[in-house]
């Protein structure tokens, strides 16, 4: 069995990180169950397929490390799982794609209210959590994938509206809930 590796991102490369974002990493270096450890700063939205079977930490408080939408994209495997851990998502917020993956999110704030709101012109409104999303930012018209969303001790912050906090587009999605607040 292959040892799990940590694969450390910081903006200004300090740290002994190696890449200054998420979507840096090279695919094929990724292997399942590895580590991204992200230090504080500010990133980008990391959609990218390099978040599958992975464990996205921020290192410091949930503050510390903030991310400008965070999406999962409907091109990635399917049965991947992702967890997210102890981050900042501001707006667009978590977006999952048309996936039959599972995204697990603990120790994090999402909160639509800052950032970047996706254009008002797309079909889909502002959520802190959207699931079964096309690339195109339009909801699933015909057969779509079963993602599941699990949230555990997370705040959801109001949304720019019109908002949302939770918004699944897709039927046979589902969303579970442990112990979150909202700002």
């Amino acid at each position: 069995m292959a040892n799990k590796q940590v694969h450390r991102v910081s903006p200004e490369l300090t740290d002994d990180a190696q890449f200054k974002a998420v979507e840096h990493i090279p695919t094929t270096m990724l292997k399942d169950g590895d580590t991204i450890l992200v230090y504080p700063g500010e990133y980008s939205d990391p959609r990218t397929a390099n978040v599958a079977n992975v464990t996205i930490e921020g290192f410091g408080g949930n503050k510390d490390v903030v991310f400008n939408g965070f999406s999962i994209p409907s091109d990635g495997p399917g049965g991947a799982n992702v967890e997210i851990r102890n981050v900042t998502i501001r707006a667009a917020g978590l977006i999952v794609g048309n996936t039959a993956s599972t995204v697990k999110v603990v120790d994090c704030i999402i909160d639509g209210t800052s950032g970047n709101a996706r254009a008002a012109a797309l079909a889909l409104a502002n959520g802190a959590v959207t699931s079964g999303v096309l690339a195109s930012n339009a909801g699933v018209a015909a057969t779509d994938a079963a993602s599941v969303v699990v949230l555990e001790h997370c705040t959801l912050g109001s949304n720019i509206g019109p908002g949302y906090g939770v918004v699944a587009h897709n039927n046979s999605g589902s969303y579970t809930t442990s112990l979150y607040s909202c700002l």
